[in-house]
């Protein structure tokens, strides 16, 4: 495919195509400088060339369906005319808000696939798995209403600090959004979440869960309350931390927040994703 970027000032042509397509990786911009396809006119570019305001650049793309999942890290796991659904890799918001400057998901998408797309729900920045958009309004609306309604079935796994002292659970605390968290309050939301275990780990369990209900940051808030914080989340300690050594403390586990949308079931349409290696070794 071929994008035509204009320029308005003066301004390095490597520094301007990130600018404007900030989801490229850096270095499949620089293949792409390599490899002539990014041209002012008939003139094929080098990184370091200066552009003047009011430059035309054409950037010649290979296949986005096909190349998705190198150029952003998430992966297109279905699509007909009514629906996209992608594999969300964690780090990466659902759509544009605050803090992010058209490095989201949706905006990836429709600038690559050349879609226009509706958000139907959300997934948080550090949370990877299944997210799904409508292509039109009428799809759309039959989504949002599914999502209203509770016709949905949504599944996660969460890898989550400490061990549980039963194999299943059941949590009923109703949520209330207080400045950026959701808190535990008599008077909030009805929020229910199912958990189970799968594998334990030393001072670290993988859980199967499941939720009834789509409160922002549901499990999240919800696992911290009983004592079992989702590996990674910064902004729900556990209220109850388990009793853990020094050197268990200063584990390191890397950058991200563990906790993947597994599987949805909405309409007619299953849509489901796999959890990497990350999540099973410890």
């Amino acid at each position: 495919m071929k994008l035509e970027l204009k320029t308005n000032r003066e301004i390095r042509a490597e520094k301007f195509v990130a600018e404007i397509l900030p989801f490229l990786k850096r270095t499949f911009l620089q293949k792409l400088f390599r490899k002539k396809e990014i041209k002012l006119g008939k003139v094929a570019q080098k990184s370091g060339d200066k552009l003047t305001a009011g430059s035309a650049l054409e950037v010649y793309l290979p296949d986005p369906r096909k190349y998705f999942f190198d150029l952003t890290g998430n992966q297109i796991i279905f699509e007909d005319k009514d629906v996209i659904a992608f594999v969300k890799r964690a780090g990466i918001t659902t759509h544009t808000g605050v803090g992010t400057r058209g490095d989201d998901l949706r905006s990836c998408a429709e600038k690559l696939l050349n879609l226009k797309l509706t958000v139907v729900h959300r997934l948080d920045r550090g949370t990877s798995g299944v997210i799904v958009f409508a292509k039109n309004s009428a799809t759309a609306r039959k989504l949002e209403n599914a999502f209203r309604e509770r016709k949905v079935f949504k599944k996660y796994f969460a890898l989550v600090e400490g061990t549980p002292k039963t194999d299943s659970g059941q949590i009923n605390f109703p949520l209330k959004k207080v400045g950026v968290k959701m808190e535990v309050a008599e008077k909030g939301l009805a929020a229910e979440t199912k958990w189970k275990v799968i594998k334990k780990f030393k001072g670290r369990t993988l859980l199967d869960v499941e939720i009834t209900t789509g409160r922002t940051h549901q499990i999240r808030a919800h696992l911290a309350e009983i004592g079992l914080p989702v590996v990674g989340d910064d902004l729900y300690p556990s209220t109850r931390p388990p009793r853990r050594t020094r050197s268990e403390q200063a584990a390191s586990i890397g950058s991200r927040m563990f906790l993947h949308a597994t599987e949805l079931r909405i309409l007619n349409y299953t849509f489901e994703a796999k959890i990497s290696e990350e999540f099973l070794n410890f």
